[in-house]
Formats: C-alpha cells, structure tokens, sequence
C-alpha cells in the first residue's frame, strides 16, 4: 500500500496542531530497529539496523 505524500503532511499539520493546543514547542519521535512504527507513520522512515529521530517543530520544517 503507497501512502501519498499529501497523507503524510496531513498527519504532521494534525500533530501541529495538538503541539499548539498543549503548548508544546519541539516534538521529539524515536524508532530503532524494534520501535520503528511511530517513525514510519509521520515520516515514512523505517530504520533496519540504525536508530532516528525525527524532530517536529510549531514554526521549521521536521527534520529526520
């Protein structure tokens, strides 16, 4: 199953928003090779033998 990208940024605006609502400046998103789900839903990552991090901001872009 392909996820457009429009899905992906939707999730991200939806995220935003709760960020904005609880105050929350930076969101912080862990996977690794045993916890990749939450990666691979906001960013489509999947790490395989590496960790990552993907850093959700209210005012930049997220960086991976």
């Amino acid at each position: 199953m392909i996820i457009k990208k429009e899905e992906y940024q939707a999730r991200l605006r939806k995220l935003q928003e709760r960020m904005a609502k609880d105050s929350v400046d930076m969101f912080i998103i862990y996977g690794d090779e045993f916890r990749r789900e939450n990666l691979r839903y906001m960013a489509n990552y999947w790490p395989i033998f590496e960790r990552g991090i993907l850093l959700v901001s209210l005012h930049q872009d997220p960086i991976l």
